[in-house]
């Protein structure tokens, strides 16, 4: 995990000094609100506020059209985005592809390289006063018709670079008012590679703004009322381009109506980089009277979950030949599947019966599943695929053994976990009974030599699931002898 930037709050998250990081809040703020995010920031990561305002800068976003008729004194049409990292200086340079506008406006001409390199802009060969003086940058250029064209000053390239790119056609002369040539050098739209260019990014955001927001809300769910203001993902998709790597994670602290999570899918459709996104909302109570409420929507991270749903719906509908990910997964916060030991020291026997069962009751097996992962330090976006392998017993349950009389066959099913292609087993199931051990391990075998997995595999049981310690025995030696080494049980 590189780093981790969110948007929009009063909170900064720690970036490394490889990755820049993001932290933005209204041009309205209050100074009282400044230094809470400044104190915030320094008590989350070790970019403290002293950090954020030596390595930071600023984007404005000029967040409306104009206007502002319930505006009391100033009209307010901008919020910044606050743009740091922990060492400015050893971050590399920051390019993202250009705008459409900008390949339209400046990327017109043409010549004998445009089949490979597209169209061209000129740039002036002529250095600025602002650079150096290197006596080596200061020779004639053969022109148009054999002349020598000198520099005023000195040139931006070497001889060298210069007799290259004359050899390539990436020179231009342009003559000028006083009928005296100038040397540009071309700048393609697209390198030698096929590689379309990728400039630097500006300092104002003036061409998206909060109503392209709006507009998306009612797209997805026909009423603009369901979440008012919230930020447009082409913004978002911008910021992604600047501090996100390919395969980078955006974590988003205050989810909101999920525009980030949006962002991430519809950026990821563009193509170039792939992001992954981690989007924490607390379930917030909507207004009885809104409409959102009236909706059926309960709570605002309710409505953040439904729109980053519709938008990957959407995206399919729109591209059926879209091969990217578009899953979501959602986590609640909760207190520990296990029950926690806590002996009664005068009867310290009933305390250790009381916890043959350390699971607690009433918990699903995915509950149990998840915390596993979490506790052994898998990624929770990991391929999590479920089977039912059939059984076959006399008995189902302990409560079944006790109310019935005789023995009757039956088939039954146990649900498995394959976690990371096989390199976890997991089945969860309440009851197991020696009679359906040996169809259960053999259903586990023949998956895990069906996935071949290139790691160790570990199988996980429920240990209070098993009638005896025969039964459990027996599945630790079936599956040991069929190349299953790890056996453990929760």
């Amino acid at each position: 995990m590189r780093y981790f930037f969110t948007t929009f709050c009063t909170y900064a998250i720690t970036a490394d000094t490889v990755s820049p990081a993001i932290i933005s809040s209204s041009a309205t703020a209050s100074s009282l609100s400044t230094a809470t995010a400044m104190a915030n920031a320094e008590s989350i990561g070790s970019i403290g506020k002293s950090k954020i305002m030596q390595e930071g800068v600023q984007i404005f976003w000029k967040k409306r059209y104009g206007g502002g008729a319930k505006e009391k004194h100033l009209i307010t049409l901008h919020e910044y985005v606050v743009v740091y990292a922990k060492d400015k200086d050893s971050l590399e340079d920051i390019f993202v592809p250009l705008e459409k506008s900008a390949i339209k406006r400046y990327y017109k001409q043409k010549d004998g390289n445009f089949e490979q390199r597209g169209p061209y802009r000129t740039h002036p060969l002529e250095a600025t006063k602002s650079m150096g003086e290197r006596k080596n940058l200061v020779f004639p250029i053969p022109g148009p018709n054999c002349e020598e064209i000198w520099p005023k000053r000195q040139w931006l390239w070497s001889k060298e670079r210069v007799e290259k790119a004359l050899a390539n056609g990436e020179i231009e002369f342009l003559k000028g008012r006083d009928d005296e040539w100038s040397v540009h050098s071309k700048q393609y739209l697209y390198d030698k590679d096929g590689n379309i260019r990728k400039g630097k990014f500006f300092s104002i955001v003036d061409d998206v703004f909060s109503q392209h927001g709006t507009n998306e809300i009612i797209d997805l769910f026909g009423e603009a009322q369901i979440f008012s203001f919230p930020k447009p993902t082409g913004l978002l998709e911008r910021l992604i381009d600047i501090a996100c790597p390919e395969g980078g994670l955006i974590v988003d602290l205050f989810a909101g109506s999920g525009s980030f999570g949006h962002a991430s899918f519809s950026f990821n459709l563009r193509g170039g980089k792939t992001t992954n996104f981690i989007a924490v909302q607390l379930p917030e109570i909507i207004d009885d009277g809104s409409v959102a409420f009236n909706k059926g929507y309960k709570t605002i991270a309710e409505i953040g979950k439904e729109r980053i749903r519709r938008a990957a719906v959407k995206i399919r509908e729109e591209n059926p030949d879209y091969k990217g990910d578009l899953g979501l997964k959602v986590f609640k916060l909760d207190s520990s599947n296990i029950r926690a030991w806590n002996p009664d020291r005068n009867d310290l026997e009933h305390s250790i019966i009381d916890h043959t069962e350390h699971l607690i009751e009433g918990r699903s097996q995915e509950d149990v599943l998840y915390e596993l992962l979490l506790k052994r330090g898998v990624d929770l976006t990991v391929p999590i695929e479920t089977r039912e392998i059939t059984t076959k017993g006399t008995k189902n349950t302990k409560k079944e053994k006790e109310s019935v009389r005789g023995f009757r066959d039956f088939r039954g099913s146990k649900k498995v976990f394959s976690i990371g292609y096989g390199v976890l087993f997991a089945c969860l199931d309440t009851a197991i009974n020696r009679e359906e051990v040996e169809d259960l391990a053999m259903g586990i075998i023949a998956w895990h030599q069906e996935l071949e997995p290139a790691s160790d595999t570990q199988v996980v049981f429920r240990d209070s699931a098993f009638e005896n310690d025969i039964a459990k025995t027996n599945m630790t030696a079936i599956l040991e002898q069929n190349g299953i080494k790890h056996v453990r049980s929760l």
